[in-house]
């Protein structure tokens, strides 16, 4: 019978370090990713949905109590039943009820991941039904009293504050990413965005701004250098409140915008600017009373994008450095240099069309940054004649926006299977391209 009892205990000491642990190692893995969420944040000017945010904070809640939880359970504590169900009891209403109902519809998980979430909570059960078993047969009659309760309860404490303290300084000078980039000079500011001389520069604490919607680089610019604000400027000096309410002008914009404009300025109806001055306003006035009033402008339409001219020869051509544009003007001896996409002045449009014909070239074509392998292509003859026509076509869409953007002198070129390079044309006939809409 001894034997009996202490393989059931070693089998509930197992279940409770597995819960214990596991929710530790879980509770890094969370906060290691929102670290990284936030850099591309802060590299993109785009937050995050509130949604996200909301439910990685609830994760990180509901891991408190699992990891008390499993603690107690690894010292039969005759508390561990109370935690368990009360756990047991939060996911049930977060998976039941909360999520679905306040935020799947802003920030849906996808079916894969809502179906991992559900079998770790019907795990999650059938430990709680052990435990209560346990408790039941008397084999939980480790510590319950003050002193037990007292240890761990500051084990609990210690451990939801050092979550608290690990979300809390993903982006300060020290959770930073770009912390170690920082100039040494003025470490009073975080990083931000652009390096220069092997550091970070730094947005300045007391910069003036405009708010202003745009495409790809938030809506929060600086007035003295006309360049977005970084996302970890706006963490450290605006409310969360602030940073919705600039991303939902960033949303209104991109709703009316015409994604065919290589300005990256015009409205689908010039009437909508007022509709994004009506739902600017709020902003506006909320960061005047957060920086001063004397800091803050609005502008509810973005500055024009100026054409650019880095090249006067271009290919299109997709390749294994995520890259779609590449310029012919380098020395024979020298291969061809990439061109970002939303750095060449052109539309958003274009830029993501352009953006997902490379990407759906690259996992048919296994290879390194040398090329592909030819021998592993697996597409078949029809399908690189598809994506072949797809190449012309942005081809011939890149070359009409550069004529409309006064550089009708770039030359751009398209790659065939047959031919090798070909020199697109703007009267070059291609399919009409879809309503608007349909490429936000």
């Amino acid at each position: 019978m001894n034997a009996e009892v202490q393989i059931s205990e070693a089998i509930l000491r197992l279940i409770g370090a597995f819960y214990c642990f596991g929710s530790i190692i879980g509770a890094r893995m969370i906060t290691r990713y929102s670290f990284l969420d936030h850099a591309l944040d802060a590299i993109s000017g785009k937050p995050a949905p509130w949604a996200e945010r909301f439910r990685e904070r609830l994760m990180l809640a509901g891991l408190v109590p699992i990891v008390a939880g499993g603690l107690a359970l690894m010292f039969l504590s005759p508390f561990a039943p109370w935690l368990f169900g009360i756990s047991a009891i939060w996911q049930a209403l977060y998976l039941g009820w909360f999520a679905p109902r306040y935020l799947d519809p802003h920030d849906d998980p996808g079916e894969e991941g809502r179906a991992k979430t559900w079998r770790a909570f019907w795990g999650y059960l059938v430990a709680t039904a052990l435990v209560l078993a346990a408790a039941f047969m008397g084999l939980l009659r480790g510590p319950g009293g003050l002193l037990a309760f007292t240890a761990g309860a500051v084990a609990t404490v210690a451990f939801a504050g050092w979550l608290y303290w690990s979300m809390r300084n993903k982006l300060t000078n020290t959770g930073s990413p770009f912390a170690g980039l920082a100039n040494p000079e003025d470490p009073s500011e975080g990083g931000t965005d652009l390096p220069e001389n092997g550091f970070k520069i730094r947005d300045p604490k007391d910069i003036s701004v405009i708010i202003r919607p745009s495409w790809n680089d938030g809506s929060l610019f600086r007035t003295d250098i006309d360049d977005a604000v970084s996302w970890g400027w706006q963490e450290r000096h605006l409310s969360e409140f602030a940073r919705d309410m600039l991303a939902h002008i960033g949303c209104v914009f991109r709703k009316v915008a015409d994604p065919y404009d290589p300005r990256r300025c015009a409205l689908m109806n010039p009437a909508d600017a007022k509709t994004i001055e009506d739902e600017g306003k709020p902003a506006f006035d909320l960061l005047r009373q957060e920086l001063g009033a004397e800091r803050v402008t609005f502008q509810p339409l973005p500055a024009p994008v100026e054409p650019v001219l880095t090249a006067n020869r271009v290919k299109i051509e997709p390749f294994h450095l995520n890259a779609s544009i590449w310029s012919l003007d380098e020395p024979i001896d020298q291969n061809p240099r990439p061109i970002c996409e939303d750095e060449f002045g052109i539309s958003w449009s274009l830029a993501r069309h352009l953006n997902e014909w490379a990407d759906d070239w690259q996992p048919a074509h296994p290879g390194d940054d040398d090329g592909p392998d030819p021998a592993q292509n697996t597409w078949t003859q029809a399908e690189q004649d598809v994506h072949e026509e797809r190449g012309r076509v942005l081809a011939v869409r890149l070359k009409r926006e550069l004529a409309a953007t006064d550089r009708a002198h770039v030359m751009v070129y398209y790659m065939t299977a047959g031919v090798g390079l070909r020199e697109a044309h703007a009267d070059m006939e291609i399919p009409p391209l879809p309503a608007p809409r349909a490429n936000i």
